[in-house]
């Protein structure tokens, strides 16, 4: 294990974090509103991460699959269904939401998906399938776990403008999304799927909830629990014993 790797990838976690602490406090010090703030925020992030990806971790991130598009619809076939049913909730909202609100909420929502997948499945899962270059397939599972319980852990820091019963629901269920966008990731190798379904959640979420929320506030735990419980037989399903071999080779 390259121990430099490792520590470049510990100190873009801690940054991450710092840096949505400090762009909070920004945002509260210029008074914006809360699409406004959240679209500097991830602007801001996405661009920081990017050039610290070029020029320091340098972890090759993929967008462009060598599968079929045929295939990657088989392969994401049910995210598809999923966010089938994510479109559907926004197409409804549009007619109750003003068009320069559902525009911001989509670029806000699309830069969210950009930056937390751009970081947590781009270069910490990625990070962590070429750390374990060498080692059993069956790492590819550890790797999805490491990743998925690192982005569940940064939204802790929703505590400072939500209850702790919605933020405890909040970590659990973002583990359980985590799980899936990274085994859809690993099985594609193309980073716009996870994009693509991480946005359309939050786009459902915002219209619905707000940007202090982003999640139904009648959800508990336990119904959360239960979601990212199926969330991973998903992922184990698309991480069989199979297919790890083929995705260790892609991206070690």
């Amino acid at each position: 294990m390259n121990q430099r790797k490792s520590f470049q990838l510990v100190i873009s976690w801690f940054l991450c974090v710092l840096l949505l602490f400090g762009l909070s406090l920004v945002a509260s010090a210029l008074k914006l509103s809360d699409v406004h703030a959240i679209i500097l925020q991830e602007l801001t992030l996405v661009i920081i991460f990017c050039l610290l990806n070029r020029y320091w971790v340098k972890i090759n991130i993929h967008f462009k699959s060598d599968l079929s598009f045929k295939t990657q619809l088989i392969t994401n076939a049910v995210p598809l269904i999923y966010m089938l049913l994510l479109l559907i909730i926004i197409s409804q909202e549009l007619g109750q939401t003003s068009i320069l609100k559902f525009c911001l909420y989509g670029i806000a929502a699309a830069l969210v998906a950009l930056f937390e997948e751009y970081l947590f499945r781009g270069m910490i899962l990625g990070g962590l399938m070429a750390q374990f270059r060498g080692r059993k397939s069956t790492v590819v599972i550890e790797a999805v776990l490491i990743s998925s319980l690192i982005f569940s852990l940064t939204h802790i820091l929703n505590i400072f403008h939500q209850s702790l019963s919605m933020t405890a629901t909040q970590v659990v269920g973002v583990f359980g999304l985590g799980l899936l966008l990274g085994a859809i990731y690993l099985r594609t190798r193309s980073l716009w799927w996870p994009i693509l379904l991480h946005l359309c959640l939050d786009f459902s979420g915002f219209l619905r909830f707000g940007f202090r929320q982003g999640t139904d506030p009648a959800t508990t735990v336990s119904a959360t629990s239960i979601v990212a419980v199926v969330l991973l037989m998903i992922t184990l399903f698309l991480l069989r014993p199979s297919k790890q071999e083929q995705i260790m080779r892609n991206f070690t």
